[in-house]
């Protein structure tokens, strides 16, 4: 088998399984997001089937393996709940963590000495808004809070002692806004530590593995484990034939996983004897359900037939606020990461899926162009199926919602020359709190045994829609959920050098809008960094944050005395990467996140000193040519990034390698 380097275990297992990234009306997709964490759960747009060829491969990714988000983390704050008609009056009110990379508040905090920062986010932005913080430190008592960079949506305090905290904001001039409120436990700083994750040549049979490290600890040798066992993995049905299967296996953690398909053969996978692992299989044909098997040693799995039947049949109705029937609308329901199979209505709107017992989350795409939003309906309390029960009854009924067509006339910089084949995406702001409601029918005949009467679960809404201006530049999206929308513009070849990724905010109302955009120019973000006669030749990129379509950022070197400047588009979310070139000593860092409006000038940054770690792969003997790569642990309020590398080097001849990282030190005093 290939052992590869880290890319979103997600997408991988996605295109692993013949899915498609690409799809209208569809929401985000996992991996893409913001803080490099796992992302939330695949859409339905995103369900199991399809397979590829391929013996397997070790994949490491930044985030933990994605998890199914729950109702308390999964959704913001509403603070109108307008069950149908006007969803443009509905406020959401979101808050983002900023040193952290923590994401939702989730897990421990470590105490710092620097601010730690907020980002509060309004679904329904005004230019009037009067943002309200509200701090308490552990004890009760209040925490003073400052404004950053005189952004009244940041807000900085101190970590200054151990416990939980509680963080408030709130709009003072938009009552339909309400409130957010979000808690944060704040525990000793850890020593400092790396993950070093270690993935072996192929010729050695022994599984990628990943080892915390202090720095004091770094510079022994790091030893892989050679207990292991060796897997044959292949699947049947339920009458013995073969089933080709995508499959992934991942151990609770650990951010490797192991990605294969068993449509070419076995699978031949290595794994540690002694560590617990998940191993989530999903077949190619859509009539076997997807199978999650957990915990297991390898010693369990040895020899053992992976035999799946075809699990338990969901039949279901897709509806309109008035019961007439939706056709194409495409339902996967989830039990963490184990998905069902697709659902897709027919013209009557009936559907059928096949999962298996548990408690599940469910997502329902609605069709293109058909004004109605894209359903979720979070795990808790969820969609529950006992493990003796042999069928499921759904009804997904859609509220009453506005609905209305756009046309965007896209223009050139120059505001009047026509844009054929440019990337138009429409993308709703803002959730919507009742987007209809999923029904859980009990359909036990047996009604004096006490039988529960049907379940009725809120179902929350997104829309997102995506074409591509036709000769006249013009792009139509027939029919989309009334709201305020975020229109993005991405330039086609040949609009110049200067034309930026354009967004804008649009209200879509009932019946027919139009608006013309025009491209805007990109920006620049400049800077210097120190020290500034040391830092020239050091890459800096601005990576997009926010980017969903596979936009680049932009790079460049810094100059000989330590200015760099660089082109990228306005209102996008830039997070700018410093990567020293071999031989200058400093890590790679975080320099800023930056959304710049027009060219920015950033204070000077001084870029950690490193630290150089040479140590040794061994395995018995000394490893060569395994593949060393270190990120620092996401629990840590220094940990600016845990996707990005902060060094890589592969092992020599006798197992050697070195590594620049980030001196804790030096880095103690950024924020």
């Amino acid at each position: 088998m290939t052992h590869t380097g880290p890319m979103p275990v997600m997408l991988a297992a996605l295109a692993a399984a013949g899915c498609s990234a690409a799809s209208s009306n569809s929401g985000n997709y996992p991996g893409s997001g913001g803080s490099g964490q796992g992302g939330r759960d695949a859409s339905a747009n995103d369900g199991a089937g399809g397979g590829s060829s391929g013996s397997g491969g070790a994949t490491g990714s930044g985030g933990s393996p994605s998890q199914d988000a729950s109702a308390s983390d999964s959704q913001p704050d509403a603070g109108v709940n307008d069950s149908g008609g006007d969803v443009s009056a509905v406020c959401f009110l979101t808050l983002t963590p900023l040193s952290s990379t923590n994401a939702n508040f989730q897990g421990e905090v470590e105490r710092t000495a620097m601010p730690f920062r907020v980002r509060a986010q309004s679904s329904q932005p005004h230019i009037d808004d009067h943002w309200l913080w509200n701090v308490t430190f552990p004890d009760g008592s209040a925490a003073p809070t400052t404004i950053v960079d005189h952004d009244p949506t940041v807000v900085a305090f101190p970590l200054t002692m151990n416990g939980s905290y509680a963080i408030n904001a709130r709009v003072t001039t938009h009552a339909e806004c309400g409130s957010i409120t979000r808690t944060m436990l704040v525990i000793d700083p850890r020593p400092t530590a790396f993950l070093f994750r270690v993935f072996p040549p192929a010729r050695l049979n022994i599984p990628a593995q990943e080892f915390r490290l202090t720095t004091s600890d770094a510079a022994k040798p790091v030893v892989l484990s050679t207990q292991t066992q060796q897997l044959h993995i292949f699947t049947y049905d339920n009458v013995s034939r073969a089933l080709p299967t995508y499959l992934r296996i991942t151990s609770a953690g650990s951010n490797i996983s192991i990605e294969g398909n068993t449509q070419n053969g076995p699978v031949l996978v290595p794994l540690l004897s002694d560590r617990q692992y998940d191993v989530l299989l999903v077949p190619t044909l859509a009539e076997v359900a997807p199978q999650l098997l957990g915990s297991l040693l390898p010693a369990q799995l040895m020899g053992e037939s992976l035999t799946l039947d075809p699990g338990v049949t969901v039949s279901g109705q897709a509806q309109r606020a008035d019961g007439s029937p939706v056709a194409n609308a495409r339902m996967v329901l989830r039990d963490g990461s184990r998905p069902s199979t697709i659902g897709t209505s027919d013209a009557s709107g009936s559907f059928t899926l096949l999962t298996r017992p548990g408690v599940m989350s469910a997502e329902i795409a609605a069709p293109n162009a058909s004004g109605l939003p894209d359903a979720h309906v979070a795990g808790g309390p969820g969609v529950v199926l006992e493990s003796l029960t042999d069928n499921l009854t759904l009804t997904m009924r859609w509220a009453a919602l506005v609905s209305g067509s756009l046309t965007v006339t896209v223009r050139g910089l120059d505001g009047t020359t026509a844009l054929p084949g440019a990337a138009v995406i429409a993308t709703l702001a803002g959730p919507i709190a009742s987007a209809g409601q999923l029904t859980v029918h009990n359909t036990s005949s047996d009604a004096d045994a006490g039988t529960p009467a049907d379940v009725v679960l809120v179902a929350t809404g997104t829309a997102r829609a995506d074409t591509v201006s036709d000769a006249t530049g013009t792009a139509v999206f027939s029919a989309l959920p009334a709201g305020t929308y975020l229109v993005t513009i991405i330039p086609p070849a040949g609009a110049g050098a200067e034309a930026a990724i354009t967004t804008i905010s649009v209200d879509l109302t009932a019946g027919a809008n139009t608006r013309a955009i025009s491209l805007t120019s990109k920006v620049t973000i400049a800077g210097t960094l120190q020290p500034a006669d040391q830092t020239g030749g050091v890459r800096i990129s601005a990576i997009d944050t926010g980017s969903d379509n596979g936009a680049a950022g932009a790079s460049t070197f810094v100059a000989a005395d330590g200015r760099y400047a660089l082109a990228v588009d306005p209102g996008r979310n830039y997070k700018l990467w410093a990567v020293p070139t071999a031989g200058q000593p400093f890590g790679r860092w975080v320099v800023a996140n930056a959304t710049p409006t027009g060219n920015q000038t950033l204070p000077d940054f001084t870029l950690p000193r490193g630290l150089t770690v040479t140590s040794t792969v061994t395995a018995g003997t000394a490893v060569a040519d395994a593949l060393v790569q270190v990120y620092c642990p996401p629990s840590s309020t220094t940990c600016l990034d845990a996707t990005l590398p902060l060094a890589e080097a592969v092992s020599a001849r006798d197992g050697t390698f070195t590594v620049v990282l980030p001196d804790p030190a030096a880095a103690a005093g950024h924020p």
